[in-house]
C-alpha cells in the first residue's frame, strides 16, 4: 500500500514539475520549481520501489519526499498545490507502522515490548512531548477553522499521537518525525481550507 501512495505522490510531483517548466509564464512562476519537484518526485519514486522491496530506506526517503512537496508549495509553481503531500504523508505514516520492533543496539524488553532505556527511548519520549505540543497548534485551530473542521483536525491529532505511542515502542528514535509530519499536516490543511474554503482568522 505504501508503495502505492508512493507512486501516486511521485507521479502528482512529477506532473507538476513538468507542467511548471512547460509554462510561458516565468513572470509569476519560478523555473526551478520545476525541477525541484521532478527531484522530488524522483526520490518518491525511489521511495516507492524501496517500499515495494521492503529496504529500510524507503521510510528515510518518503519522509524526504513530503517535506520536498510541503516545500514545493512554497514556491510558485503550477497546479496542482497540495497535492502530492496526502499520499506521500499517508505512505511514511504507514512506513513507520510497518518497522519491525528491534532496535540495532537496543535492550529489548519482554515479548511484545518495544526497546527499553537508553538514549533511544529518551529520543522516543521526547517525540512523545513533541506530539504533544503539537496538540496546541491543533488545538488553537479553532481561532481560524469553522466547528465541524476543528473536529475532524482534532481526530487527525489523536491519530497521530496514537502513531507515534505505537512508533517509540518499535522505532524509537523515529518518534520525534511523527511531530513533524504533524505539523506538516496541520499546515497543509489550514493552507488548503483558506485556499479553497476561505478560511480566514
Amino acid at each position: 500500500m505504501a508503495a502505492v501512495l508512493l507512486a501516486i505522490g511521485s507521479a502528482v510531483l512529477g506532473t507538476k514539475g513538468l507542467l511548471t517548466l512547460g509554462t510561458d509564464q516565468f513572470d509569476t512562476l519560478e523555473p526551478w520549481a520545476g525541477w525541484l519537484n521532478l527531484a522530488f518526485a524522483g526520490i518518491a519514486a525511489a521511495a516507492g520501489v524501496g517500499a515495494f522491496r521492503g529496504h529500510r530506506s524507503a521510510g528515510p526517503l518518503s519522509f524526504i519526499a513530503t517535506l520536498g512537496a510541503l516545500a514545493g508549495d512554497w514556491i510558485p509553481s503550477e497546479h496542482p498545490h497540495l497535492l502530492a503531500v496526502l499520499p506521500l504523508t499517508a505512505a511514511t505514516v504507514l512506513l513507520l507502522l510497518q518497522m519491525p520492533a528491534s532496535v540495532d543496539g537496543a535492550v529489548t524488553g519482554p515479548a511484545g515490548q518495544g526497546p527499553t532505556g537508553g538514549w533511544r527511548s529518551a529520543v522516543g519520549w521526547a517525540g512523545i512531548a513533541l506530539q504533544v505540543l503539537v496538540g496546541f497548534l491543533y488545538l488553537m485551530s479553532g481561532l481560524m477553522v469553522p466547528a465541524p473542521w476543528v473536529a475532524v483536525l482534532w481526530l487527525l491529532w489523536a491519530a497521530l499521537f496514537a502513531v507515534a505511542v505505537r512508533v517509540r515502542g518499535r522505532r524509537p528514535v523515529w518518534t520525534p518525525l511523527v511531530a513533524l509530519l504533524s505539523v506538516v499536516l496541520w499546515w497543509a490543511a489550514l493552507s488548503a481550507g483558506e485556499m479553497v474554503l476561505g478560511w480566514t482568522a
